[in-house]
Protein backbone atom coordinates (compact mmCIF):
# COMPACT_ATOMS: atom_id res chain seq x y z
CA UNK A 1 0.00 0.00 0.00
CA UNK A 2 1.11 3.62 -0.75
CA UNK A 3 -0.31 5.59 2.27
CA UNK A 4 1.30 8.40 3.25
CA UNK A 5 -0.27 11.50 5.49
CA UNK A 6 -0.79 14.80 3.98
CA UNK A 7 -1.62 16.88 6.49
CA UNK A 8 -5.23 15.80 8.64
CA UNK A 9 -5.89 13.85 5.43
CA UNK A 10 -4.56 10.44 3.84
CA UNK A 11 -3.11 10.69 0.82
CA UNK A 12 -3.24 7.56 -1.50
CA UNK A 13 -0.38 7.66 -3.97
CA UNK A 14 0.81 5.29 -6.61
CA UNK A 15 1.53 3.88 -9.79
CA UNK A 16 0.22 0.52 -11.78
CA UNK A 17 1.44 -0.06 -15.09
CA UNK A 18 2.95 3.11 -16.08
CA UNK A 19 -0.49 4.60 -14.81
CA UNK A 20 -0.05 7.06 -11.28
CA UNK A 21 -3.45 7.39 -9.27
CA UNK A 22 -3.15 9.71 -6.53
CA UNK A 23 -6.39 10.94 -4.35
CA UNK A 24 -6.90 12.12 -0.45
CA UNK A 25 -9.26 10.54 1.92
CA UNK A 26 -10.41 11.80 5.70
CA UNK A 27 -9.54 8.08 6.75
CA UNK A 28 -6.12 5.39 6.62
CA UNK A 29 -9.03 2.74 6.39
CA UNK A 30 -10.76 4.73 3.44
CA UNK A 31 -7.58 5.94 1.43
CA UNK A 32 -6.37 1.96 1.65
CA UNK A 33 -9.68 0.64 0.35
CA UNK A 34 -9.40 3.10 -2.42
CA UNK A 35 -6.29 2.34 -3.82
CA UNK A 36 -7.13 -1.63 -3.22
CA UNK A 37 -10.33 -1.68 -5.41
CA UNK A 38 -8.17 0.84 -8.35
CA UNK A 39 -5.52 -2.20 -8.32
CA UNK A 40 -7.97 -4.64 -8.17
CA UNK A 41 -9.71 -3.16 -11.12
CA UNK A 42 -6.78 -2.34 -12.67
CA UNK A 43 -5.40 -6.47 -12.76
CA UNK A 44 -8.64 -7.78 -14.17
CA UNK A 45 -8.49 -4.85 -16.82
CA UNK A 46 -12.41 -3.05 -15.73
CA UNK A 47 -12.89 0.80 -16.09
CA UNK A 48 -11.77 2.81 -13.13
CA UNK A 49 -13.79 6.11 -14.09
CA UNK A 50 -16.26 5.17 -12.04
CA UNK A 51 -14.00 4.76 -9.15
CA UNK A 52 -12.14 8.02 -9.65
CA UNK A 53 -12.08 11.94 -7.78
CA UNK A 54 -16.02 12.90 -8.90
CA UNK A 55 -14.53 15.88 -9.20
CA UNK A 56 -12.44 14.77 -11.91
CA UNK A 57 -15.36 13.29 -13.87
CA UNK A 58 -16.87 16.93 -14.19
CA UNK A 59 -13.95 18.04 -16.22
CA UNK A 60 -15.04 18.06 -19.56
CA UNK A 61 -13.18 18.45 -22.98
CA UNK A 62 -15.08 22.18 -23.32
CA UNK A 63 -13.46 22.98 -19.72
CA UNK A 64 -10.06 22.06 -20.64
CA UNK A 65 -9.99 23.62 -24.13
CA UNK A 66 -11.36 26.87 -22.69
CA UNK A 67 -9.20 27.14 -20.04
CA UNK A 68 -6.30 26.08 -22.56
CA UNK A 69 -7.30 28.75 -24.62
CA UNK A 70 -7.65 31.97 -22.02
CA UNK A 71 -3.90 30.44 -20.42
CA UNK A 72 -2.42 30.10 -24.05
CA UNK A 73 -3.89 31.48 -27.58
CA UNK A 74 -6.67 34.41 -26.23
CA UNK A 75 -4.91 37.94 -27.59
CA UNK A 76 -2.14 35.96 -30.12
CA UNK A 77 -1.70 35.79 -33.56
CA UNK A 78 -3.19 32.26 -33.47
CA UNK A 79 -6.12 32.72 -31.90
CA UNK A 80 -8.97 32.66 -34.80
CA UNK A 81 -6.86 29.31 -35.90
CA UNK A 82 -6.92 27.77 -32.66
CA UNK A 83 -11.04 28.59 -32.22
CA UNK A 84 -11.02 26.93 -35.29
CA UNK A 85 -9.40 23.65 -34.16
CA UNK A 86 -11.33 24.01 -30.80
CA UNK A 87 -14.90 24.34 -32.21
CA UNK A 88 -13.65 21.00 -34.64
CA UNK A 89 -12.18 18.81 -31.20
CA UNK A 90 -15.68 19.69 -29.47
CA UNK A 91 -17.59 18.80 -32.76
CA UNK A 92 -16.38 15.33 -32.85
CA UNK A 93 -15.06 14.00 -29.19
CA UNK A 94 -18.62 15.92 -28.20
CA UNK A 95 -17.78 19.08 -25.73
CA UNK A 96 -19.49 17.49 -22.55
CA UNK A 97 -17.16 14.56 -22.91
CA UNK A 98 -15.25 13.77 -19.79
CA UNK A 99 -11.50 14.90 -20.25
CA UNK A 100 -10.31 11.34 -18.68
CA UNK A 101 -12.02 10.03 -22.18
CA UNK A 102 -9.93 11.23 -24.75
CA UNK A 103 -7.56 8.55 -24.90
CA UNK A 104 -5.43 7.20 -27.80
CA UNK A 105 -8.46 5.14 -29.13
CA UNK A 106 -10.47 7.80 -30.00
CA UNK A 107 -7.90 10.07 -31.20
CA UNK A 108 -7.00 7.19 -33.77
CA UNK A 109 -10.19 7.20 -34.94
CA UNK A 110 -10.18 11.34 -34.93
CA UNK A 111 -6.88 10.45 -37.64
CA UNK A 112 -9.20 8.31 -39.73
CA UNK A 113 -12.05 11.11 -39.84
CA UNK A 114 -9.81 13.95 -41.22
CA UNK A 115 -8.16 11.52 -43.52
CA UNK A 116 -11.23 10.40 -44.40
CA UNK A 117 -12.43 14.42 -45.49
CA UNK A 118 -9.45 14.41 -46.95
CA UNK A 119 -7.12 16.35 -44.63
CA UNK A 120 -3.40 16.37 -45.62
CA UNK A 121 -0.64 15.34 -43.02
CA UNK A 122 0.48 18.85 -42.20
CA UNK A 123 -2.85 19.99 -41.54
CA UNK A 124 -3.99 16.86 -39.39
CA UNK A 125 -1.48 17.96 -37.13
CA UNK A 126 -2.18 21.27 -36.41
CA UNK A 127 -5.60 20.21 -35.37
CA UNK A 128 -3.65 17.46 -32.79
CA UNK A 129 -1.39 20.14 -31.82
CA UNK A 130 -4.38 22.24 -30.61
CA UNK A 131 -5.31 18.98 -28.59
CA UNK A 132 -2.02 17.30 -27.17
CA UNK A 133 -1.82 21.53 -26.11
CA UNK A 134 -5.00 20.97 -24.20
CA UNK A 135 -3.85 17.48 -22.92
CA UNK A 136 -0.76 18.63 -21.57
CA UNK A 137 -2.78 21.54 -19.45
CA UNK A 138 -5.11 18.74 -18.33
CA UNK A 139 -2.32 16.51 -17.24
CA UNK A 140 -0.13 19.69 -15.61
CA UNK A 141 -3.63 20.21 -13.74
CA UNK A 142 -3.98 16.70 -12.74
CA UNK A 143 -7.35 16.48 -14.39
CA UNK A 144 -6.13 13.25 -16.29
CA UNK A 145 -3.59 11.19 -14.63
CA UNK A 146 -1.32 10.90 -18.16
CA UNK A 147 -1.89 12.62 -21.15
CA UNK A 148 -1.62 10.47 -24.31
CA UNK A 149 1.31 9.88 -26.57
CA UNK A 150 -0.20 11.45 -29.71
CA UNK A 151 2.24 10.29 -32.68
CA UNK A 152 2.11 12.96 -34.98
CA UNK A 153 1.41 12.49 -39.02
CA UNK A 154 4.23 12.14 -41.02
CA UNK A 155 4.47 15.05 -43.61
CA UNK A 156 7.66 13.67 -45.76
CA UNK A 157 10.06 15.83 -47.33
CA UNK A 158 7.72 18.60 -48.37
CA UNK A 159 9.49 19.10 -51.25
CA UNK A 160 8.26 22.57 -53.08
CA UNK A 161 7.33 20.94 -56.57
CA UNK A 162 6.06 24.64 -57.92
CA UNK A 163 7.29 28.25 -57.93
CA UNK A 164 6.33 30.79 -60.83
CA UNK A 165 8.63 31.81 -63.90
CA UNK A 166 8.39 35.14 -64.57
CA UNK A 167 5.83 34.37 -67.83
CA UNK A 168 3.45 33.17 -65.20
CA UNK A 169 4.33 36.03 -63.19
CA UNK A 170 3.16 38.45 -65.95
CA UNK A 171 -0.25 36.11 -66.57
CA UNK A 172 -0.83 36.82 -62.97
CA UNK A 173 -0.51 40.41 -62.57
CA UNK A 174 -2.48 40.42 -65.96
CA UNK A 175 -5.20 38.94 -64.54
CA UNK A 176 -4.99 41.09 -61.88
CA UNK A 177 -5.62 44.01 -63.83
CA UNK A 178 -8.43 42.70 -65.62
CA UNK A 179 -10.05 41.83 -62.69
CA UNK A 180 -9.54 45.18 -61.02
CA UNK A 181 -7.63 43.93 -57.77
CA UNK A 182 -5.27 46.75 -58.15
CA UNK A 183 -4.14 46.05 -54.59
CA UNK A 184 -3.68 42.36 -54.67
CA UNK A 185 -1.75 43.08 -57.78
CA UNK A 186 0.74 44.74 -55.18
CA UNK A 187 0.34 42.08 -52.63
CA UNK A 188 1.41 39.17 -55.52
CA UNK A 189 4.96 41.54 -56.40
CA UNK A 190 5.53 42.64 -52.93
CA UNK A 191 5.05 38.91 -51.85
CA UNK A 192 7.35 37.71 -54.63
CA UNK A 193 9.84 39.91 -54.22
CA UNK A 194 10.02 39.67 -50.61
CA UNK A 195 9.21 35.85 -49.42
CA UNK A 196 7.33 37.15 -46.31
CA UNK A 197 4.78 34.68 -45.10
CA UNK A 198 0.87 35.60 -45.79
CA UNK A 199 0.27 36.80 -42.33
CA UNK A 200 3.17 38.21 -42.24
CA UNK A 201 2.62 40.46 -44.57
CA UNK A 202 -0.92 41.32 -43.11
CA UNK A 203 0.79 42.54 -39.85
CA UNK A 204 3.29 44.68 -41.64
CA UNK A 205 3.05 48.18 -40.58
CA UNK A 206 4.64 51.61 -42.50
CA UNK A 207 6.71 51.93 -38.98
CA UNK A 208 8.44 48.64 -39.87
CA UNK A 209 9.78 49.65 -43.02
CA UNK A 210 13.07 51.50 -42.75
CA UNK A 211 16.41 53.02 -44.90
CA UNK A 212 19.48 51.46 -43.97
CA UNK A 213 22.81 52.89 -44.43
CA UNK A 214 23.94 49.47 -45.89
CA UNK A 215 20.67 47.73 -47.42
CA UNK A 216 18.63 50.53 -48.39
CA UNK A 217 14.97 50.25 -48.08
CA UNK A 218 14.24 47.12 -45.30
CA UNK A 219 11.30 46.10 -43.70
CA UNK A 220 11.63 44.54 -40.16
CA UNK A 221 9.94 41.66 -39.15
CA UNK A 222 9.41 41.27 -35.24
CA UNK A 223 6.31 38.89 -34.93
CA UNK A 224 8.22 35.61 -35.68
CA UNK A 225 5.86 32.49 -36.55
CA UNK A 226 6.14 30.39 -33.30
CA UNK A 227 7.00 27.10 -34.91
CA UNK A 228 10.19 24.96 -35.32
CA UNK A 229 10.86 26.73 -38.63
CA UNK A 230 11.18 30.86 -37.29
CA UNK A 231 12.80 31.55 -33.70
CA UNK A 232 13.98 34.88 -34.16
CA UNK A 233 13.02 38.80 -35.95
CA UNK A 234 14.78 39.48 -39.52
CA UNK A 235 15.33 41.96 -41.85
CA UNK A 236 14.10 41.63 -45.48
CA UNK A 237 16.03 44.44 -48.09
CA UNK A 238 12.86 45.62 -50.06
CA UNK A 239 13.46 46.21 -54.04
CA UNK A 240 12.26 48.79 -55.84
CA UNK A 241 8.92 46.84 -57.62
CA UNK A 242 8.46 45.79 -53.59
CA UNK A 243 8.89 49.43 -51.74
CA UNK A 244 6.26 50.42 -55.07
CA UNK A 245 3.75 48.05 -54.11
CA UNK A 246 3.97 49.04 -50.39
CA UNK A 247 3.53 52.92 -51.34
CA UNK A 248 0.70 52.20 -54.01
CA UNK A 249 -1.27 49.70 -51.70
CA UNK A 250 -0.74 52.32 -48.80
CA UNK A 251 -2.32 54.94 -50.45
CA UNK A 252 -5.51 52.70 -51.19
CA UNK A 253 -4.63 52.32 -54.64
CA UNK A 254 -7.20 54.49 -56.45
CA UNK A 255 -9.26 55.54 -53.75
CA UNK A 256 -6.05 57.13 -52.07
CA UNK A 257 -7.06 56.26 -48.76
CA UNK A 258 -4.03 56.06 -46.38
CA UNK A 259 -3.52 53.16 -44.69
CA UNK A 260 -1.31 51.85 -41.75
CA UNK A 261 -1.68 48.29 -42.44
CA UNK A 262 -1.77 47.99 -46.24
CA UNK A 263 -2.39 44.57 -46.85
CA UNK A 264 -4.57 43.89 -44.20
CA UNK A 265 -7.73 43.01 -45.31
CA UNK A 266 -6.01 39.89 -47.73
CA UNK A 267 -6.98 36.92 -44.77
CA UNK A 268 -7.21 33.35 -45.92
CA UNK A 269 -10.94 34.30 -47.16
CA UNK A 270 -9.85 37.07 -49.15
CA UNK A 271 -6.53 35.88 -50.69
CA UNK A 272 -8.43 32.95 -51.85
CA UNK A 273 -11.79 34.52 -53.05
CA UNK A 274 -8.96 36.83 -55.31
CA UNK A 275 -6.76 33.90 -56.35
CA UNK A 276 -9.69 31.91 -57.08
CA UNK A 277 -10.31 34.69 -59.91
CA UNK A 278 -6.93 34.14 -60.84
CA UNK A 279 -7.06 30.10 -61.26
CA UNK A 280 -9.78 30.69 -63.26
CA UNK A 281 -8.94 33.03 -65.60
CA UNK A 282 -5.62 31.29 -66.24
CA UNK A 283 -7.07 27.60 -66.54
CA UNK A 284 -4.73 26.61 -63.56
CA UNK A 285 -5.77 23.02 -61.90
CA UNK A 286 -2.16 22.23 -60.30
CA UNK A 287 -2.70 22.24 -56.66
CA UNK A 288 0.30 23.77 -56.23
CA UNK A 289 -1.07 26.91 -58.04
CA UNK A 290 -1.44 28.66 -54.50
CA UNK A 291 -0.67 32.36 -53.33
CA UNK A 292 1.50 30.78 -50.79
CA UNK A 293 3.56 29.78 -53.81
CA UNK A 294 4.64 33.60 -54.23
CA UNK A 295 7.13 32.71 -51.14
CA UNK A 296 8.14 29.72 -52.89
CA UNK A 297 8.66 32.07 -55.77
CA UNK A 298 11.01 34.16 -53.91
CA UNK A 299 13.22 31.54 -52.20
CA UNK A 300 13.61 29.41 -55.39
CA UNK A 301 14.52 32.67 -56.94
CA UNK A 302 17.52 33.68 -54.54
CA UNK A 303 18.92 29.99 -54.55
CA UNK A 304 19.16 30.35 -58.69
CA UNK A 305 20.37 33.98 -58.37
CA UNK A 306 23.12 31.90 -56.50
CA UNK A 307 22.64 33.68 -52.69
CA UNK A 308 24.51 31.84 -50.05
CA UNK A 309 22.49 29.63 -48.59
CA UNK A 310 22.92 30.79 -45.34
CA UNK A 311 21.60 34.18 -46.45
CA UNK A 312 18.77 32.78 -48.08
CA UNK A 313 17.83 31.24 -44.73
CA UNK A 314 17.98 34.31 -42.97
CA UNK A 315 16.07 35.99 -45.26
CA UNK A 316 13.06 33.34 -44.89
CA UNK A 317 13.33 32.70 -41.65
CA UNK A 318 14.48 29.63 -41.65
CA UNK A 319 15.43 28.28 -38.20
CA UNK A 320 16.93 24.50 -39.91
CA UNK A 321 19.31 24.66 -43.60
CA UNK A 322 17.18 21.53 -44.35
CA UNK A 323 13.97 23.67 -44.54
CA UNK A 324 15.63 26.01 -47.10
CA UNK A 325 17.20 22.75 -49.27
CA UNK A 326 13.99 22.39 -50.38
CA UNK A 327 13.86 25.33 -52.40
CA UNK A 328 16.73 24.55 -54.15
CA UNK A 329 15.22 23.41 -57.97
CA UNK A 330 17.37 22.17 -60.51
CA UNK A 331 16.70 23.61 -63.79
CA UNK A 332 18.15 22.90 -67.02
CA UNK A 333 20.44 26.45 -66.79
CA UNK A 334 21.95 25.00 -63.54
CA UNK A 335 22.99 21.71 -65.63
CA UNK A 336 24.39 23.60 -68.33
CA UNK A 337 26.22 25.47 -65.75
CA UNK A 338 27.41 22.15 -63.76
CA UNK A 339 28.83 21.08 -66.87
CA UNK A 340 30.10 24.15 -68.05
CA UNK A 341 32.08 24.13 -64.95
CA UNK A 342 33.85 20.94 -65.00
CA UNK A 343 35.00 21.19 -68.76
CA UNK A 344 36.75 24.46 -67.73
CA UNK A 345 38.34 22.09 -65.39
CA UNK A 346 39.12 19.61 -67.74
Amino acid sequence: MAIRVNGLRFMADFMITGERYRRQFPTQVEAAAWEAEIRRRVTFNLPVSDVLDPKEALITLQHVLGKCFTRHWEGTKNEHQCLLNIALLERHFGATTPITSIDLRVIDDFIGELQRKGNKPATINQKLATLSKALTFAEEREYIQKKPKIQRMKVGNNSRRRFFSHEDEKKILKACQKHGMSIFQCWVCWSIDTGMRPEETRRARREDIREDSVLGWVIDINEVKNTAGTTEPRTIPLTARALGAWEVAEAGGYDHREVVQPFAEFNGKTRQKCWNKIRKELGETDPDFVPYTCRHTCATRLVQGNVNLKAVMQWLGHKDISMTMKYCKLVPTDLLAGVSALSRLA
